[in-house]
């Protein structure tokens, strides 16, 4: 009769412990379980310097190791940039090397290749004439008529290999064109002139111009990427920002010109104004009141289209 008489938190209590016991070897198969996955994770990441094994047979214990990490290279450490075309300039010594904060003690994992040629472009229109690595220069910067004639000086002796460099540029970008797989848009060098291309575009899809193709010339300077290259249309364009001899109103072949533009972003660009043109500074007028009529402006453009 005692038992029926048993404390409600004693049997409480014991239930418990008995299912502990029972439950604790599936507890401790299931970490077991887990510790056999991440062994054959960290074997299986390839991740050097460092590694872990159970201890014996433990499966609880582990030893483990780490080797001290290896010098980091960029973009924890600054790249080595110099100039190949000779430069007159305060912050620029005789063999092409920049005095340029960000490229030595204020140097960043944040930056990269692009922050880098534009703090470089600004830099060549805002000296710091408090650290020169050329005096002359420096003292010559106020002068600025002066500055301008020892300038050119410097370039015309670097001219061949100004010419070369720009010749590597425009290689590179004619790979980059042909690798992009953009649909609609292409240019190749006209015959063995590297300086001078033919580009073609297609209307995009969904616009006026879907369906017609127009081809176009990209002259390049000696100061490219620098300076924007040339590019009118070959074939006749019927268009708001497009005059009668085939030249365009496009910003970024004018004042917003950046030596990051490429011919692949010219292009792409051209092929969006088709569809979206300026209509605030038109070169065609006519072309400019016509287009909120889209099936009138469609009439005229294919009525004027020559391919």
């Amino acid at each position: 009769m005692a038992s029926q008489n048993m404390d409600p938190a004693a049997a409480t209590s014991t239930a418990a412990l008995k299912g502990s016991e029972t439950g604790g070897s599936a507890a401790r198969g299931s970490v077991s379980k887990r510790l056999q996955q991440e062994l054959m994770t960290l074997m299986m990441s390839g991740d050097k310097g460092i590694s872990a094994f159970p201890e014996s047979d433990n499966l609880f214990k582990w030893i483990g190791t780490i080797d001290g990490a290896q010098e980091r290279g960029y973009p924890y450490k600054a790249p080595r940039v110099k100039f190949i075309t000779p430069c007159y300039h305060p912050n620029v010594d005789e063999h092409g090397f920049i005095c340029l904060d960000i490229l030595k003690e204020k140097w960043s994992a944040l930056y990269d290749v692009r922050s880098i040629l534009l703090s470089i472009q600004s830099l060549l229109g805002e000296p710091n004439n408090d650290s020169p690595m050329n005096a002359g220069a420096a003292v010559l910067w106020d002068d600025q008529e002066a500055t301008s004639t020892a300038a050119l000086k410097g370039s015309e002796t670097g001219g061949s290999a100004a010419r070369g460099s720009v010749s590597k540029r425009l290689q590179q970008e004619l790979m980059t064109l042909m690798m992009s797989g953009d649909k609609g848009i292409s240019a190749f060098p006209e015959s063995d002139n590297l300086f001078k291309w033919i580009g073609t575009i297609d209307g995009a899809q969904g616009t006026v111009y879907e369906g017609l193709r127009y081809k176009l010339s990209l002259e390049f300077p000696s100061g490219y990427p620098y300076k924007a290259p040339r590019v009118k249309f070959i074939t006749p364009c019927y268009h708001p920002n497009v005059d009668e001899h085939g030249f365009i109103c496009l910003d970024i072949l004018k004042e917003k010109w950046s030596a990051l533009y490429d011919v692949r972003s010219i292009l792409l660009s051209i092929q969006s104004l088709l569809g979206e043109p300026n209509n605030d500074s038109p070169m065609n007028a006519g072309a400019a009141v016509l287009w909120d009529d889209q099936e009138a402006y469609k009439a005229r453009l294919h009525a004027t289209y020559k391919n």
